[in-house]
């Protein structure tokens, strides 16, 4: 299984700071709702949501 993309990662880290909840964006964006709060996480720790990029 390849990585998500950075595009994908980047909307779905958008949505969740504008309010949307984790659970709607795993759903629209198809991906699982441990990914969107991982990622969200991320990007408030480190700046970005992928890791390795800071």
């Amino acid at each position: 299984m390849r990585p998500y993309s950075e595009d994908l990662r980047e909307r779905a880290v958008q949505r969740a700071e504008a309010g949307e909840p984790i659970r709607s964006i795993a759903a629209a964006l198809r991906i699982s709702p441990s990914c969107a709060s991982k990622w969200r996480k991320r990007q408030r720790e480190t700046g970005a949501p992928s890791p390795g990029l800071q």
